[in-house]
């Protein structure tokens, strides 16, 4: 299995009712995280359980649907016949100048950290068979 951690614990912004001086809609940054979306490439339902477990043991906001999301960044594994997990947050600041330090939830980072390691505890304990399940048959 790969994993691919991206922006995992940006404030969520929303729109303000006041107008900035520039006429630009301003933003709130809220104190929680954006939301997260967790892509298993292979749909597996032991990987998609144990992302459902993290929301309720660590809070960690992933979007509730099931997703085969990838990033541009597992794009030199698909020739493997493995697992590709990519984790990441699109929040309105994505990749701008304005994604600093100051943006990151601190409490949300230490949220997904503590996930991660019991995830991959978890993983790690499985069996092959559950990280990269078999395709069914067409």
């Amino acid at each position: 299995m790969t994993l691919n951690i991206e922006h995992v614990a940006q404030r969520h912004f929303s729109p303000a009712r006041s107008v900035a001086a520039d006429r630009y809609l301003e933003a709130i940054a809220d104190v929680g995280e954006a939301p997260i979306v967790a892509g298993v490439s292979n749909g597996s339902p032991f990987l998609d359980a144990l992302l459902d477990q993290g929301v309720t043991r660590y809070g960690v906001n992933f979007v509730s649907d099931r997703s085969r999301m990838e990033s541009g960044e597992t794009g030199g594994y698909r020739s493997l016949d493995i697992a590709r997990l990519t984790i990441m947050q699109a929040p309105p600041l994505y990749h701008t100048t304005g994604e600093g330090t100051d943006v990151i939830s601190t409490p949300g980072l230490e949220r997904i950290a503590r996930f991660f390691v019991w995830f991959l505890k978890e993983v790690d304990r499985a069996p092959r068979e559950r990280i990269n399940p078999a395709a069914p048959p067409r």
